[in-house]
């Protein structure tokens, strides 16, 4: 790194990303200008949000900004036209597909996520912007799109020039140097050696870090994207030693089948195969909260427009819904808008400036435009800077949005300033969103995933005869450990304590298999009716987890008196269930 600019506080390694950036960001205004389009700065904005260090990010991220502009822009346009720009019909209309767009990006993954939540936003800044003229919006939506497709192409441009084609080799690197250490400590406990349990946690730790990262590398090409299954599928396993380890160690030492199993999908990496089938965990309890906060927080300000008749309201509602739907995908939602806040003050302060003390000496519109150019280069060193990085997006967004080069400009100060306000109403307002409706932060993340395991063990329970949830079951219940462990450790909870929850709800898990089969073998009655009771009081382990135990406990015992080889696997699992009912009920806290 450049040791001047590092001690200026800069990193090196971005500004020059930040400065290509920039002036594609200055050539898509210009670009956008020449041809006629009504808000050139959009296309500017654009680049902003749609330019990746990375070709493949590049690719899709921008693939993914066209499709939900589009889906964003088409229904804004369909909502202006049926309501016939009725305030009340517009405020309801855009609070619910915010919220309808929230709850499918909090479901899906990667850019497909990125893609709802900009449909929802779109809609808005074609239905709110200019709600005074509603028969202006088939006009205002093309040009929406005009200007992000422009834009969309710039950043392509500029961006495929210079984007590094990304390399894998560290991802596969990790994944393999796993395996290896995991493989040596099989090896190990087979011969005798002990295996420490900080050694566990560190392996447990190691993959669920892994899996965090996979998501950034699951773009650009089907090979990435078959690589990441493939990766998916091997950190699996590898959760399956690890806690075999901490199940049954002495078993765990002779599993020459998982040791067989691991290097043969180590071994996948380098091969060109599909990979096999990995079964992703959805936060659907995530999901529903998202919608619920966005539909809310919508509903109140767009009420208060209502009942003040603001005319910039539309700014404070379009702010608003970028703020509880695009930040509600963060993992602590109410952190970040503080530097949002900051960064759109920040974003405003220079639009004051370039609007009221630049562009009054401006003497046609090429003027307003070359005018701009100096505040949307300002953003390279913003961004580009350790102090002033996290707050540069929000900066050059808000910057942009407020300066619409329209010759002659008829805005007053005073209208400007209120835009101003309108706008960084938006991060306030999800302050006070995430801060009332469901808060959301790491330790609530990993409480949402504890609970999806809970809902399967039960879900589970009540089918176990029928065995019609077991594979499903079995295809969540590895990348659901990943994240609960990611999570939770994210939340400074104890690794050891992570592992030994994640055995527990294994175990028991096991342990209705076990009894579904047994179920399905035609014992005798008295068995049949243990098994029927202690499967219906899993069922609800949720609400009462001490007497599942105490079932589950009584049906090992009876078992063993008939089929010895199934009563120390139930007992295992009733002892587990016991010693950590907290795991298994569905209460906020930290784990025991």
């Amino acid at each position: 790194m450049n040791p001047t600019l590092s001690s200026l506080g800069f990193e090196a390694a971005k500004l020059p990303f930040a400065f290509r950036t920039a002036v594609a960001a200055c050539l898509a205004l210009v670009w956008a200008w020449s041809i006629g389009l009504e808000h050139p700065q959009w296309s500017a904005m654009t680049v902003w949000a749609a330019s990746q260090p990375l070709r493949g990010h590049l690719l899709e991220k921008s693939a993914a900004r066209l499709a939900g502009t589009v889906i964003g822009a088409l229904f804004g346009i369909a909502l202006m036209v049926i309501s016939h720009g009725q305030p009340t019909v517009v405020v309801i209309g855009i609070s619910l597909w915010i919220g309808i767009c929230a709850f499918i990006g909090n479901l899906v993954r990667g850019y497909a996520s990125y893609a709802a939540i900009l449909s929802g936003y779109s809609a808005a800044m074609v239905a709110l912007l200019d709600s005074a003229h509603p028969e202006h919006v088939l006009a205002l939506g093309a040009d929406r799109m005009l200007t992000v497709t422009l834009g969309v192409v710039a950043a392509l441009l500029m961006g495929w020039l210079f984007a590094a084609p990304g390399d894998d080799t560290t991802l596969v690197e990790k994944a393999r140097m796993l395996t290896d250490r995991i493989v040596a400590n099989i090896i190990a406990r087979r011969r005798g050696a002990p295996i420490s349990e900080d050694e566990q946690q560190s392996f447990l730790s190691g993959i669920a870090a892994l899996e965090g990262t996979l998501d950034l590398h699951n773009a650009g090409s089907r090979a990435r994207r078959r690589l990441v299954r493939k990766i998916r599928v091997l950190l699996a396993l590898q959760v399956t030693a690890v806690l075999g380890w901490r199940s049954d160690p002495s078993q765990a030492a002779g599993a020459s089948d998982l040791e067989a199993d691991l290097a043969a999908a180590t071994s996948s990496l380098d091969e060109s195969s599909p990979g096999g089938e990995f079964a992703l965990h959805r936060d659907w309890l995530l999901a529903w909260r998202a919608t619920l906060r966005a539909v809310v927080a919508m509903l109140v300000v767009g009420a208060i427009w209502l009942a003040t008749h603001w005319q910039l309201g539309g700014f404070m509602m379009l702010g608003t819904s970028i703020m509880v739907s695009i930040f509600s995908t963060f993992e602590n939602p109410a952190v970040v808008l503080r530097y949002v806040f900051v960064g759109q003050l920040l974003g405003v302060t220079f639009a004051l400036v370039c609007r009221w003390l630049v562009w009054p000496m401006a003497h046609g519109p090429f003027e307003l435009i070359l005018a701009m150019v100096p505040f949307i280069l300002f953003g390279a060193p913003v961004f580009a800077h350790r102090l002033t990085q996290r707050m540069a997006f929000d900066y050059n967004m808000v910057m942009l949005l407020l300066l619409q080069p329209a010759w002659p400009q008829t805005m007053s100060f005073e209208q400007s300033l209120m835009a101003g306000v309108a706008v960084i109403a938006g991060p306030l307002v999800g302050l006070i969103a995430f801060g009332l409706i469901y808060p959301v932060d790491s330790r609530r993340r990993y409480e949402a995933v504890r609970f999806s395991m809970i809902d399967d063990l039960e879900r589970l329970a009540a089918s176990a005869i029928t065995a019609t949830h077991r594979k499903q079951w079995r295809a969540l219940l590895h990348h659901r450990i990943l994240l609960a462990t990611y999570w939770g450790e994210r939340a400074s909870y104890s690794p050891g304590r992570l592992a030994d929850d994640a055995l527990a709800l294994l175990s028991v898990g096991q342990a209705i298999e076990q009894l579904g089969d047994l179920a399905t073998g035609a014992p005798p009655r008295r068995i049949e009716r243990r098994i029927i009771t202690t499967l219906e009081r899993l069922r609800r382990v949720s609400t009462d987890p001490a007497r599942a135990a105490q079932s589950l406990l009584a049906a090992a015992r009876q078992l063993a008196a008939v089929q010895g080889a199934c009563g120390p696997c139930l007992a295992q699992a009733a002892d587990k269930l016991a010693e950590r009912p907290a795991a298994f009920r569905k209460a906020v806290g930290r784990p025991h």
